[in-house]
């Protein structure tokens, strides 16, 4: 089964593709259901039989798709995981991936502020303490600093589970010249 995702992600890449070769309007339709697949591809010959002549174009088959194979609520439930987004058990980097996938899915283009309070809210506890002493610009500054302290605490934790003590750093040797 098609997850709406893959749907979405399969409409974009032919957009693309249809830009890069130029390809004309009428050509889009008959290429983008050679590259159909299983489900999907019963499914359009049926609708294609349904349908008769002519070949539809591009706009009205990309309906016909998201119609098929993406939710009416897909996009509502987009903004509830977007909004509802934790770090949890994930690594920061895993966290930002899922963030960074969610504002492209849903075209935003929020305040700054907004994008890094909505960040910054979902990470972990401990993460989020640390980034609260600092002011950011921008939130690739915010997701380095992230990144930082939870390497720092990951470290940390690793020590009190081994019951090891930080390394000390050796003095640097001082030489005297003589007078």
């Amino acid at each position: 089964q098609l997850r709406p995702e893959e749907c979405q992600d399969w409409l974009a890449a032919l957009e693309k593709f249809f830009t890069w070769k130029d390809m004309p309007p009428d050509r889009r339709v008959p290429y983008a259901t050679l590259r159909l697949k299983g489900t999907a591809s019963v499914w359009w010959d049926q609708v294609r039989r349904a349908r008769g002549p002519p070949e539809p174009t591009w706009e009205i088959f990309c309906d016909e798709v998201r119609r098929r194979f993406i939710p009416g609520d897909f996009r509502r439930s987009l903004f509830e995981r977007y909004h509802g987004i934790r770090q949890g058990s994930r690594s920061v980097d895993e966290y930002t991936e899922e963030f960074y996938d969610l504002q492209a899915r849903l075209d935003l283009f929020e305040d700054t502020e907004a994008v890094l309070a909505r960040y910054q809210t979902g990470l972990k506890d401990a993460i989020r303490d640390q980034l609260a002493l600092h002011d950011f610009q921008d939130l690739s500054t915010v997701v380095g600093r992230a990144k930082r302290v939870e390497g720092t605490l990951s470290r940390s934790t690793s020590r009190k589970e081994t019951g090891s003590k930080p390394t000390p750093t050796p003095p640097v040797p001082t030489t005297t010249t003589p007078s």
